[in-house]
């Protein structure tokens, strides 16, 4: 019997029709691979925020987006996590831990991957408005072993002196665990509030 041989122009044909079910085969699978790792999970995380979220969480105020924006940009989050993690540690030292619908209005979120200073997801009315300004001022004032650096330009020549930036910087400060303490039922704090007199304020 004779065998059977493809011609020149049959082979480059087979040959493209292999290339293109291969080419249609690898995009759908790209295409069923972001469906399911992506957006899927996307989308059951954002049913979760805002079947759990409280109904009166409130949004950042213009002066705690400031605020964060400043908190950003300062570098704050390579030092300071915002994330109570499921460890009986964190759990111990911070209390219950993160869940996803806390940070509903964080875009991007700021968990942070090291710990340099401590976490800060429940810093909301841990301490005062003055140990906040003092220790933004001169961390090494009220924590002698502190390795965080001053941020003395923020004020305009002592602590009680805040600069706009600096207020702002406290306003988000001042909302870290807010959420978690709504959903709690417990008191919730003045959302903008340094604790002085405006008068002494100058802004810069």
């Amino acid at each position: 019997m004779a065998e059977t041989t493809l011609q020149p122009a049959q082979s480059r044909r087979w040959y493209g029709l292999a290339y293109l079910v291969i080419f249609i085969a690898g995009v759908g699978f790209f295409l069923l691979s972001f469906l399911a790792l992506g957006v899927l999970p996307g989308e059951r995380l954002s049913a979760s925020i805002a079947s759990h979220s409280h109904a009166d969480m409130p949004d950042y105020t213009p002066a705690e987006l400031r605020g964060r924006r400043i908190y950003t940009s300062l570098g704050c989050a390579l030092c300071h996590t915002q994330q109570v993690r499921y460890l009986p540690a964190d759990v111990r030292r911070w209390g219950a831990p993160t869940d996803a619908w806390e940070t509903r209005y964080d875009f991007p979120q700021l968990w942070g991957t090291r710990r340099i200073g401590p976490d800060l997801a429940r810093e909301t009315q841990v301490r005062s408005n003055d140990w906040q300004l003092t220790h933004l001022y001169q961390p090494q004032w009220v924590v002698p072993d502190s390795v965080m650096p001053s941020f003395a330009w923020l004020f305009n020549g002592s602590p009680n002196r805040p600069s706009l930036a600096a207020q702002d910087l406290l306003a988000y400060l001042k909302t870290l665990g807010r959420a978690r303490q709504l959903g709690e039922g417990k008191r919730v704090g003045p959302r903008v509030d340094t604790g002085m007199d405006p008068a002494m304020w100058i802004e810069v």
